[in-house]
């Protein structure tokens, strides 16, 4: 019930309130993870973006990864990026707008992290979502790989690729083709 008042205070615009209602409501049962989110997305409002994180961080270690789209957005805030695609990419398997937020924020990080092959993997077996993002993310982690054969072929990103997209520029299927010859 706190945590219903708390969300309801939130949405009359009445931020402190609300955070009130879900600090009582977590004095009473520490491992709600959805009332850690809703408090994260409360202190995301007011600004305290370190207490939002934690919060969201809380309510995904609980077990809610949906959790993960919010807290990507506030360690976007933060500017913590490799930390936001963790984020987003442990909310992936949640559905469309996961893989949604995931491939929006790929789109600006020029580096993406190599070790998120599973996230990559669902997202490309997501329906009705335009892959471009995600393969540009894959050509930027493997690009210092493409003249490599033996380590791309073994690379969990490149790997992920080849199982869940289908590469269609003309560079990146002769350095397929040579990593399948070195296997």
């Amino acid at each position: 019930a706190l945590r219903l008042l708390g969300m309801s205070l939130d949405a009359l615009g009445l931020p402190a309130e609300a955070l009130q209602a879900l600090d009582r409501a977590l004095s009473l049962d520490k491992r709600n993870a959805a009332t850690h989110a809703n408090r994260g997305q409360v202190l995301r409002a007011l600004g305290r973006l370190d207490e939002a994180a934690a919060a969201l961080g809380r309510a995904v270690s609980l077990g809610l990864r949906e959790a993960g789209t919010e807290l990507g957005r506030v360690e976007q805030a933060r500017g913590r990026s490799q930390e936001a695609t963790r984020a987003f990419a442990v909310a992936v398997g949640t559905g469309r707008p996961a893989v949604l937020a995931l491939l929006d924020h790929l789109a600006t990080v020029p580096e993406p992290p190599a070790d998120l092959a599973e996230a990559y993997l669902a997202a490309w077996a997501t329906e009705g979502v335009d892959h471009t993002l995600l393969d540009r993310a894959a050509e930027r982690v493997l690009e210092p790989l493409r003249t490599q054969p033996a380590r791309l072929a073994v690379h969990p990103v490149a790997l992920a690729w080849l199982r869940g997209g289908t590469v269609h520029q003309p560079a990146w299927e002769a350095a397929f083709v040579a990593a399948r010859a070195w296997l």
